[in-house]
């Protein structure tokens, strides 16, 4: 069993993010016992209630015992996730960043410190593989990355969580718990409590390869990320058809990125077909047109999209075994197993597969709201984003008008995206018909 130790830069001024938890925790006191200039950050989100205020107190009471600096913030996330449209995940990293930097650049402190550790690297990178991830997502977590103001710096990536908690054990420096993070429901604490644990059995040392793994893909990526910054302002059409497919797409990918979008792979995949043809045009996601025009590609603002923002209202209808027509005219099939078979002829529809037994009540179909989020993927996602990057095939209007599939007030369904976690199964089969 090895130990964590520090050897960070002598001179400097760190902030570390105090959460309370044994990680933050071991970080805090190596730092102390080294002799860094360092102070603490803490941030209540207002999500966990009591537990919440517990970790707080437990970090002021740390740090004065220790006569550390605490800068604390006390934030209602929920809120702030409503009047953003974000997910709670999103509001929490971002009002925490804009803590940090806040009191970074007030304090002319250097670096942040985070004490993210060989097993978050280790879940991080599985659940980029799970979702189909590029080879920058198979890259893990990263060492260190420039903030808008100084750094941030992850000092025990290279230690085992086990590790941590004997180091904090035995030295006899109490920690706190969070409690949702044995709620399995979560894919991160899924990993973490299945996955991890049957890796370990195949090889014991999984989490030092899984570490060699990532540090190797960033700097895969990290050089063809460079060459691909050669081609992409401007972006000359008959050089990206020439270059190597991993270069141009990042070219591309570059480009739109540089223009507000947010591509993902079938947009990239679009946009380098575009280039090598001479012609056409796509729309990204974040309202974006890449079209080409004089031998470049080139963006503009999608103004159709701006221009409509409402959606169409009409009133929630339970839904029932059998064809259920919507106010709008639309039409959903719910069947206990996968059919197309019905009284019509249907050209164009999308299905999901649902387990019958999540569902809390009765299904509803409702139309969609500004600031409508689904569970995918351990993220409260934008409705509205998701459709634009995977139902951008169809028009507007018909991405407007579709419906929204509820248990009770939680997102099961929206046609063309994912069902929601902890939502899929094979019990029952929802289709939508646009025609």
């Amino acid at each position: 069993m090895k130990y964590p130790t520090l050897s960070l830069e002598r001179g400097k001024k760190y902030l570390l993010g105090l959460s309370g938890g044994a990680d933050s925790v071991c970080l805090f006191h190596l730092l102390r016992g080294g002799g860094y200039d360092f102070s603490a950050a803490h941030i209540n989100h207002g999500i966990r209630g009591e537990e919440a205020d517990r970790d707080e107190a437990f970090c002021r009471e740390l740090c004065e015992k220790h006569s550390v600096k605490l800068h604390l913030l006390r934030a209602d996330v929920p809120a702030e996730a409503k009047a953003e449209g974000e997910s709670l995940e999103e509001a929490a990293r971002r009002v925490r960043y804009s803590f940090f930097e806040k009191v970074m650049r007030e304090g002319s402190i250097d670096v942040l410190l985070t004490a993210h550790n060989a097993d978050d690297n280790a879940e991080t990178l599985i659940l980029s593989l799970t979702r189909g991830c590029t080879l920058s997502g198979a890259c893990g977590i990263a060492p260190a990355r420039p903030l808008a103001f100084g750094e941030v710096q992850r000092p025990l990536l290279i230690y085992k969580k086990e590790e941590i908690i004997c180091f904090c054990r035995e030295n006899g420096f109490a920690f706190v718990t969070d409690s949702t993070n044995s709620d399995v429901s979560y894919p991160r604490n899924r990993v973490r409590r299945n996955i991890l644990p049957e890796l370990c059995e195949i090889n014991p040392e999984f989490l030092s390869a899984f570490l060699r793994f990532t540090e190797s893909a960033r700097l895969d990526a990290e050089y063809l990320d460079a060459e691909a910054q050669k081609y992409a302002d401007p972006l000359d059409c008959d050089t990206v058809a020439s270059l190597p497919r991993p270069i141009a797409a990042r070219a591309v990918a570059l480009g739109a990125y540089r223009a507000g979008a947010s591509p993902e792979a079938i947009h990239v995949s679009k946009m380098l077909e575009i280039a090598k043809a001479k012609c056409g045009a796509v729309t990204l996601p974040g309202s974006v047109i890449a079209e080409y025009s004089g031998g470049r590609m080139v963006f503009r603002a999608d103004a159709r999209e701006k221009a409509s923002a409402t959606y169409p209202d009409w009133r929630e209808i339970a839904l029932r075994e059998g064809e259920n027509t919507l106010p709008h005219g639309k039409l959903i099939l719910v069947s206990g197993e996968l059919t197309n078979t019905s009284a019509h002829v249907y050209n164009l529809s999308t299905s999901a597969l649902i387990n019958a037994d999540k569902i809390k009540g009765q299904l509803h179909a409702r139309p969609r709201r500004e600031g409508d989020r689904i569970l995918i993927g351990g993220m409260h996602r934008s409705v509205k984003k998701l459709i634009s990057e995977k139902a951008s095939h169809i028009g507007l209007s018909e991405r407007h008008s579709l419906p929204v599939i509820c248990s009770g007030d939680e997102i099961v369904w929206v046609p063309f995206l994912g069902v929601a976690d902890g939502y899929r199964g094979n019990t029952l089969t929802l289709q939508y018909f646009l025609d």
